[in-house]
């Protein structure tokens, strides 16, 4: 069988998420049916991020599911997205986009001085340590 993998909605306690999300996640759902792999989605909603996060991974610990990709309520993706980042074999992979700013401000810190510009790069597959 193909790996599972489990996908947490979470919103902010409201029972909201937006329409451009819920068409992404739609999108990634077809695309992840059509490649053969399972997919578990569940809602999740308090007002407490941590608190959240916290029932979303214990109920993916129960799922029997291979990863958990958590994707903010707030992003626009393509499953293209979703299918590099689970194409890496490692433990922890995170997908890195800018802050909501006029220029581009990013909230990590590469190790060796490379500027994530270049995972932006047409054609990049390259990972940064952070």
């Amino acid at each position: 069988m193909s790996e599972s993998l489990y996908f947490p909605l979470i919103d902010n306690g409201m029972k909201l998420v937006r329409a451009s999300y819920s068409a992404c996640m739609f999108g990634l759902g077809v695309s992840c049916a059509l490649a053969g792999r399972r997919i578990v989605f569940e809602p999740f909603s308090h007002p407490d991020p941590c608190a959240t996060m916290n029932l979303a991974t214990h109920a993916f610990l129960q799922s029997g599911c291979d990863r958990m990709v958590i994707i903010d309520g707030d992003h626009i993706f393509q499953p293209s997205d979703v299918a590099r980042l689970v194409s890496h074999d490692l433990p922890l992979v995170s997908g890195l986009y800018p802050k909501k700013t006029i220029e581009p401000e990013w909230t990590i810190m590469p190790m060796n001085g490379e500027s994530p510009e270049v995972l932006f790069a047409e054609g990049s597959q390259s990972l940064i340590e952070v």
